[in-house]
């Protein structure tokens, strides 16, 4: 875990570099709901991640804290990737929990594992009813996929790698901006410094 007054530090500065784009705080918490979301809410962010694997009385905890603060929640399966079912045919959480995040862990892909299963995964989660945020194997080989997929995503963490960041970043917010606005629109500022996120 982040030492709560760095996270809390890294959001402000976030905020204040881009006010105007909306900060995703992916702390993962799978314990300590109310404590991590008091944190990264309290400073800012507008998004939060908690690990689908997490208690329900976690969600819970999570869930109120953010619906003070009019922040959202995204439920993070990295902990089901690779799994037939990413979540049980019961689950439900609280209506702050905003977007069901479809994860390929970066571990997995450094592994090797070129898998599409989780892209491939969004559209049961959409016929099962959640809105999706999809993370993790994302890039110009993979993005046509996705916008087969759906029309609505929230899309993060592109994978970029970490010696050509600035080039390739270019070059994806290029190729982006040239594709419909059903990805993170406002990705591709060129005043900002930070990849964003659009909840529409």
């Amino acid at each position: 875990m982040i030492p709560r007054g760095r996270a809390k530090r890294a959001i402000g500065a976030a905020r204040e570099l881009c006010p105007d784009t909306p900060v995703l705080a992916d702390s993962k918490t799978v314990d300590g709901g109310q404590l991590e979301a008091e944190m990264v809410l309290g400073a800012g962010a507008a998004f939060m991640t908690v690990l689908s694997s997490a208690a329900s009385a976690s969600h819970e905890a999570v869930g109120r804290v953010a619906a003070k603060f009019g922040a959202r929640v995204i439920v993070d399966t990295i902990t089901q990737a690779g799994q037939k079912e990413l979540l049980p045919a019961s689950a439900a959480f609280p209506e702050s929990f905003a977007y069901v995040g479809v994860h390929r862990p970066s571990d997995a892909h450094a592994a090797g594992d070129s898998s599409t299963a989780h892209i491939e995964a969004v559209a049961e989660m959409h016929r099962r009813g959640f809105r999706v945020a999809l993370a993790g194997g994302l890039g110009p080989d993979s993005i046509d996929s996705v916008l087969r997929s759906s029309r609505r995503l929230l899309s993060s963490a592109a994978r970029l790698p970490s010696l050509q960041i600035p080039k390739v970043w270019r070059g994806a917010c290029g190729w982006i901006s040239r594709r419909p606005s059903t990805i993170a629109p406002y990705l591709c500022r060129p005043r900002r410094r930070s990849a964003s996120l659009d909840a529409r």
